[in-house]
């Protein structure tokens, strides 16, 4: 039993052992239970969606010593942060400035209601590779134009 645990723990780069077989386990119930939360989208419930699941398992991680506080600065990679902190800000200067609404009521003008489904969905495709995801696939909702409301849902 102390082969396949030496095993795991040096599979991981960074991580220091030995872990008893309750570390293991621990470590191991954690990451199947934020997993499932991951897949799912909210332990069921509960109120917690999968970025309090991630914040609660990595905590668990730390506070079981599956992994040590210093290993988990370590993991953690800021230019990741930190490009997506950026994207959030291009996003959010983008949104205010009235660009997704612009090129929303650009796509309502020019089609055909046959037409503009397929164009949303390339659109969306489109513009996910360059924004966040979520951003993209948010439109405002319009009183005025219920082609917008329509768009939007």
């Amino acid at each position: 039993m102390t082969d396949w645990i030496h095993l795991l723990t040096t599979a991981v780069p960074g991580l220091s052992g030995p872990h008893t077989d309750w570390q293991v386990a621990i470590g191991y119930s954690v990451f199947l239970i934020s997993y499932f939360v991951f897949a799912i989208g909210k332990f069921p419930g509960m109120k917690i969606d999968r970025p309090g699941m991630a914040i609660i398992g990595a905590v668990l991680m730390v506070a079981f010593r599956v992994v040590n506080a210093s290993e988990a600065l370590r993991f953690i990679d800021f230019s990741t942060l930190v490009l997506l902190f950026s994207m959030m800000l291009i996003v959010a200067y983008l949104h205010l400035a009235g660009f997704f609404e612009w090129i929303t009521e650009q796509i309502i003008a020019r089609l055909k209601p046959r037409h503009l489904l397929p164009v949303v969905i390339f659109i969306t495709g489109v513009l996910s590779a360059f924004f966040v995801n979520d951003i993209i696939c948010c439109t405002r909702r319009s009183k005025n134009r219920p082609r917008d409301a329509a768009l939007a849902a």
